[in-house]
């Protein structure tokens, strides 16, 4: 799939994460981040990098670094 599509596919998840969703399936916090990750592409304003950070510093509070969710 496109960057354009995978980075849009990591924010929803993200979301879906944070509102603990009946949808959100088996997505982790690590699957947002490798999917924002690999999705970074041109981001020529910063904001797909942005991005991560703001999953790193979810998962760090969260206390979730190495389990996954």
């Amino acid at each position: 799939p496109s960057t354009d599509f995978t980075f849009p596919s990591a924010v929803a998840a993200y979301g879906l994460i944070l509102r603990d969703s009946e949808y959100k399936g088996r997505a982790t916090l690590e699957d947002v981040l490798a999917l924002a990750r690999r999705a970074i592409g041109e981001d020529t304003q910063g904001y797909r990098k942005d991005f991560v950070r703001l999953v790193e510093d979810t998962r760090r509070l969260h206390g979730t670094e190495g389990r996954g969710r």
